[in-house]
């Protein structure tokens, strides 16, 4: 069994060779690990170039920067392994966890293996999502669905591993030119998957000191999640799937999905920042979102999305200082 690491890297030269070291060992198990410089201008270049000296055996791809989408699908263009990890080159992974995981992919062989993360904050560190098992799923739909109820599905692709001939059977790329990419290409890999395994380990290492992320930044790019739930839309509407778009998993998806990505980061930022204030009337504008909030507001989806959903849209104001100040608690919480 081989694995293809696909590394992306976009100006990060302060977090890239830690990343690159942390899957230094892999290269000597025989798993397959690819660069994609995504057309970076500061030094992260020159880091690829000596890992790449190091480990001439390692594929290396160099384009014209195009994102972070482009990179991947570069990067699967070239892969050749059983199964596919997207690594991102500011993150890395604890050795031990990532080779227990191997050894388990061996044995419970599967579409998609899912598992946490670690989420680093440089000062301390949260596994999330904490609930999690090790469970074996008939399908990728059956695990959508129970994770979904649970609170514990995530969008990142970063945090599964997927095999290789789910991605080419079903042409499975990551769509280039808008930010949340993972969200759509992981929903698609989950509705068409056989069979779905959790592991109870943390191998990822989420890199949330990162000032430069482009999660810390405002910026109307970040709408590409409006766009993005109209493509989830057209996906489940137009598929065969167990999964409906009026069921309830899919619209706590898309309730979940705008309020983790816009929401929580530009509520409460949009009363003293106007380019937050036009981030959030578009997300109160956009016909899917409100779908989902009214679905929330008079189905039993859970106490804490009903509640929200009827704050955000009855008493918007209340809504932002008191999503606030909940999200603040939950930090000193972690922490």
């Amino acid at each position: 069994m081989k694995i293809s690491i696909i590394i992306p890297v976009y100006n990060t030269e302060q977090y890239l060779w830690r990343c690159l070291e942390s899957v230094e060992f892999l290269i000597n198990q025989g798993h397959e690990i690819i660069i994609v410089n995504d057309g970076s201008t500061d030094g992260s270049e020159n880091i690829c170039i000596s890992f790449l000296i190091k480990h001439p055996e390692i594929k290396y791809v160099k384009q014209k920067n195009a994102g972070l989408s482009a990179a991947r699908n570069a990067g699967l263009a070239c892969a050749s392994g059983d199964y596919v990890w997207f690594i991102d080159s500011d993150d890395y992974v604890n050795e031990i966890a990532t080779a227990n995981i191997f050894k388990l992919i061996q044995e419970k062989e599967s579409d998609i293996i899912c598992f946490g993360r670690v989420e680093d904050y440089r000062d301390y560190q949260v596994k999330n999502p904490k609930s999690l098992e090790n469970k074996v799923y008939s399908t990728g739909q059956e695990y959508f669905q129970e994770s979904i109820m649970k609170g514990s599905f995530r969008t990142n692709a970063w945090d599964k591993i997927f095999k290789r001939s789910l991605i080419d059977k079903f042409n499975l790329r990551f769509f280039e030119g808008l930010l949340y990419e993972d969200m759509l290409f992981c929903l698609q890999a989950f509705m068409y998957a056989e069979s779905v395994v959790t592991i109870k380990a943390y191998p990822y290492c989420y890199n949330l000191s990162n000032v430069s992320s482009i999660t810390k930044r405002i910026r109307r790019k970040d709408l590409d999640v409006l766009t993005f739930i109209h493509l989830a839309s057209d996906f489940i509407r137009g598929g065969q799937f167990k999964v409906k778009y009026e069921s309830q998993e899919f619209q706590l998806l898309i309730f979940n999905w705008v309020s983790s990505c816009l929401m929580h980061k530009y509520a409460y930022l949009s009363f003293s920042e106007p380019e937050a204030d036009y981030i959030v009337n578009m997300v109160m504008q956009d016909n899917i979102f409100n779908y989902a909030v009214d679905y929330c507001i008079v189905h039993n989806v859970g106490l804490r999305q009903r509640f929200f959903a009827k704050l955000l849209k009855f008493s918007p104001y209340w809504y932002k200082i008191i999503l606030h100040n909940a999200l603040e608690l939950k930090k000193y919480i972690n922490r």
